[in-house]
């Protein structure tokens, strides 16, 4: 079987000068990190574990149903988790240096990640450790250094065992399709080390809506990685002028390029048989600009910063919202100031529950969000999430809203009018300093000592690893 590393290796060509001349820039994941890096980690008395409802209405749940996970990062105060339905929380997280040490672990394996691995323990739920690393030139210094990719691997296991966790997850972003194979290595050699550890941990990795280098590996990862958290959003932002930040589907003004693209993509490289390692990651949250007027689309504006989904409740209130059909995505537009025009495009209930019908529909493993509590616990949005796990019966039969292939897509240059990246999951720039992404309030220090995990709450984690055996 030829692998479809090399297929796509091929399809790429064509590619290449527009990437280049486009180039990188900073994901969404690494804005946030970037400008919360030096702020105090939650502790135990900020972590709110799950209530009896939580727990009852998560032991109905069926076995079958969706894997859910989410990124909580270390400076979100855990208050309000879907105990109910989440699967995975991804701690974000511990960036990995060059030489494969790691940087500040920002309280992980403190009395902070104690409680809420704790916490997680008890609806049998995972805690992953997640590490990061940004940008094609820096994944690339690490990869390609068997001692330093050696070092990070023991490094992150320990880090794991030591801390208390239940698995790795890997963001490492921007790969260059030069290091195709050497992700595959590093990840098999993560998979095989984490199994001698700890048997039965999990090993997932934040991997791109959009693969326009060619160099994610798809197939040959999914024997390694249990998730495959796409980063299912970012498709507009700071970079671009306002639309759709995760379009349901494609079509004009948009292009082709949408989430369920991105499934079928995964589908088609990835290979059917390991669609439930595959997960969409949607947004709570959403961006702002400044714009030429209501129209939509409205004019390029490099000026827009982001809305989390509990401060983009207000605006909406105040001015109101349409709705885009071709993307299932709500917007609002409001002047100012007379001529002075702003259009905000953000998810709600609606919007994130028919996305994540579509995971079921087109027969993926399930869904995400990027990140727990930026919704300060809406509760129609998790009442409505929490109805398409329950309802989760496989794919629909009806495929007429399959997107027509066009040989690769992930690995070849979009058209003029498909643009909605730049390379990989690198889908924003960081926006100027006047407009920095709004910060979430300051998490409590972190306190010392030792949380106890229980022995119920282990025997409820057997329920998830065995999702991990099913595959």
């Amino acid at each position: 079987m030829i692998r479809s590393s090399l297929i796509r290796a091929a399809l790429v060509a064509a590619a290449a000068p527009l990437l280049l001349a486009v180039g990188p820039t900073p994901s969404v994941h690494q804005q946030i990190l970037e400008q919360h890096r030096d702020e105090q980690p939650f502790g135990p008395e900020d972590v709110v574990g799950p209530t009896a409802e939580q727990i009852a209405r998560r032991a109905a749940r069926d076995e079958d149903g969706p894997m859910v996970m989410g990124y909580l990062p270390f400076w979100v105060e855990p208050e309000n988790i879907p105990w109910e339905v989440i699967d995975v929380i991804a701690w974000f997280g511990v960036p990995t240096n060059v030489d494969g040490s790691l940087g500040n672990d920002h309280g992980w394996g403190d009395a902070g990640t104690d409680a809420l691995i704790e916490a997680a323990h008890e609806v049998g739920a995972a805690v992953v450790l997640s590490t990061t690393r940004f940008g094609g030139s820096e994944v690339h210094e690490l990869l390609s250094s068997p001692s330093a990719s050696a070092a990070a691997i023991e490094n992150l296991v320990d880090a794991m065992v030591a801390g208390g966790g239940d698995g790795i997850d890997i963001d490492y972003e921007g790969l260059q399709s030069a290091d195709r194979e050497a992700m595959v290595d590093f990840i098999a050699s993560l998979r095989a080390a984490m199994d001698e550890a700890q048997p039965g941990s999990l090993l997932t990795m934040a991997t791109p809506a959009v693969d326009w280098s060619g160099a994610w590996d798809y197939d040959v990862l999914a024997a390694y990685a249990d998730v495959m958290f796409i980063m299912g959003y970012g498709f507009h932002g700071s970079w671009s002028g306002p639309g759709p930040i995760a379009p349901l589907d494609g079509g004009s003004p948009w292009g082709t390029r949408c989430l369920r693209w991105s499934a079928q993509d995964y589908l088609e490289w990835g290979g059917a048989e390991n669609a439930d390692t595959f997960v969409m990651g949607l947004p709570l949250y959403g961006y702002e600009w400044e714009a030429s007027g209501p129209e939509v689309p409205a004019e390029d504006s490099w000026d827009a910063w982001s809305v989390f989904w509990h401060t983009g409740l207000p605006l909406v209130a105040e001015h109101g919202f349409s709705w885009d059909d071709v993307s299932s995505t709500p917007w609002s537009a409001w002047e100012e100031a007379p001529g002075d025009w702003r259009q905000l495009w953000f998810e709600n209930p609606e919007s994130i529950r028919l996305k994540a019908e579509m995971t079921r529909d087109e027969g993926i493993g399930g869904f995400g969000f990027f990140s727990l509590n930026y919704d300060h616990g809406d509760a129609e949005l998790w009442e409505g999430v929490l109805e398409v796990v329950e309802s989760w019966d496989g794919p629909e039969p009806d495929d007429d809203d399959s997107v027509e292939p066009d040989d690769d897509d992930s690995a070849t240059a979009p058209d003029d009018d498909d643009v909605v990246a730049t390379d990989d999951d690198d889908l924003a720039v960081t926006p100027p300093a006047e407009h920095e992404l709004h910060q979430l309030d300051d998490g409590a220090a972190c306190g010392c000592g030792v949380g106890s995990r229980s022995a119920p709450g282990a025997l409820a984690l057997l329920a998830l690893l065995a999702w991990r055996r099913r595959r």
